[in-house]
């Protein structure tokens, strides 16, 4: 990458422009490295940027491709990005989109004995198994799309081709270039083994929220070039600060220490930062 341990840094304040200038580096990284994971220290801000980083991969494939006929080898094809969620969730609303595509909110509800779903259609696993049945639900491949996104009848007359639902997400989310999830499913199967076997670079946005903990999850003991997006401002949050038991002792210790952002922390460790100063919004 040419950063300083592998790792890059922007900040900035709120709207400035900071999380598209961190798609902006994570598909620059993408282009040098390969597949990456991405995250944040939220659903809502990982949606934000999976969302992001789709749009700015479009606009650049279809920016370069204004000089490049149409069928030419040299195209510039989308980046696959997917915002994948728990794979309960994504099982789940398969099975309702298939038995109704235009009920995407049935879709994202488990019962209530289920715990709260955050799963939300646009470029989930299941919206690009929809995209590859060529389901109404969803629009149509592009004929820039990622080549490996190929439609059902072409899969089912391929040689060795898998007939379990299971297995044919499996397939699709090792096709990713881009996997954005939250830290708490990171841990579960089968994201551990694409993020241990497949992922060659981390992008997290937010990262001035993100507790610690949560980044050094992600980040593992392989030190992954990683690129970090935030506002050092912002803190995570920590939900016992000053609270003592009934013997003045303190219930949580190291909140001083939860305080600290994996960005500060990394600020402070002389790593340079590229600084946005100015807001973009009116």
């Amino acid at each position: 990458m040419g950063r300083e341990l592998n790792i890059g840094l922007i900040i900035g304040p709120p709207g400035s422009g900071k999380t598209t200038f961190g798609a902006a580096a994570a598909l620059a990284m993408q282009v040098q490295l390969g597949q990456m994971l991405c995250s944040g220290p939220s659903h809502a801000s990982i949606d934000i940027f999976a969302h992001r980083l789709d749009q700015r991969a479009r606009a650049v494939a279809a920016r370069y491709n204004t000089v490049m006929p149409a069928g030419d080898a040299e195209r510039c094809h989308h980046r696959l990005v997917i915002r994948i969620y728990r794979p309960g969730d994504e099982i789940n609303a398969v099975t309702q989109l298939l038995r109704d595509p235009q009920d995407v909110d049935r879709a994202a509800r488990r019962g209530e004995f289920f715990p709260e779903s955050h799963w939300k259609l646009h470029l989930s696993l299941a919206y690009w198994f929809l995209v590859v049945l060529r389901s109404n639900a969803v629009p149509p491949l592009h004929v820039d799309s990622k080549p490996g996104l190929i439609s059902s009848q072409q899969y089912a007359a391929t040689l060795g081709a898998v007939s379990n639902i299971d297995d044919v997400l499996c397939e699709i989310m090792c096709q990713a270039d881009f996997l954005c999830v939250h830290p708490s499913d990171a841990e579960v199967s089968p994201i551990t083994h694409w993020k241990r076997t497949l992922a060659r670079g981390l992008a997290v946005d937010e990262a001035g929220s993100m507790s610690r903990a949560d980044f050094y999850g992600l980040w593992g003991n392989t030190l992954l070039p990683c690129f970090l997006v935030g506002d050092p401002n912002k803190n995570p949050v920590v939900l016992t600060t000053d609270e003592k038991d009934a013997d003045g002792n303190l219930y949580n210790r190291f909140a001083a220490d939860g305080a600290v952002s994996p960005l500060k922390f990394l600020m402070a460790s002389g790593i340079p930062v590229f600084r946005l100063e100015d807001s973009t919004r009116r």
